[in-house]
């Protein structure tokens, strides 16, 4: 089993990398930073078009579902998530290679989902993994992440999570 985690790991990896390859935006540091926090790393709200960082929640907690808009799951537990709107701060990165900004924002304005979307740049996924684990950015598993007033973050296990079990969650805390 733990072979099959360091191959889907080095899968993705293999394939982000491939992505920032075929980028052919001006950036004159191709390097990726692994060693710099995924939580200060910025993303790109595509609502607001407002950069940010999960950092910049500090005080407050976060709930970070990474999902992917072919997964069905996915689209289940962000309906969930509507139910905690207002309750906590909600991010949902689309970690999925193939899809863009567009496709993202047509999801988000579809289904009427109004909190934080974004694609996250390579190293933050990278960084997220490291720290993880390759089960955080893996749409199948429907991963969700606490990140807690002080941004220590733990991952709610694996599946479908109703807003109730969320709340639980949430009251429990990262410790």
């Amino acid at each position: 089993m733990n072979v099959n985690k360091f191959l889907l790991k080095v899968f993705i990896i293999m394939i982000i990398i491939l992505v920032i390859g075929c980028d052919t935006s001006e950036n004159t540091n191709n390097e990726i930073d692994i060693d710099t926090n995924w939580r200060d790393i910025p993303f790109k709200d595509v609502n607001s078009g407002k950069m940010m960082t999960v950092s910049d929640f500090s005080g407050k907690p976060i709930l970070i579902h990474i999902f992917a808009l072919w997964c069905p799951n996915c689209w289940r537990l962000d309906n969930e998530l509507k139910e905690l709107k207002g309750e906590v701060e909600l991010i949902s990165f689309d970690t999925e290679p193939t899809e863009n900004e567009t496709q993202l924002k047509e999801y988000v304005d579809r289904f009427n989902f109004g909190w934080y979307f974004a694609n996250p740049p390579p190293e933050l996924t990278i960084s997220l993994i490291n720290e993880i684990g390759i089960e955080a950015v893996s749409p199948k598993y429907v991963p969700i992440l606490l990140v807690c007033e002080d941004q220590s973050a733990r991952l709610l296990g694996k599946g479908m999570k109703t807003a109730e079990v969320l709340r639980e969650e949430i009251e429990k805390g990262c410790n």
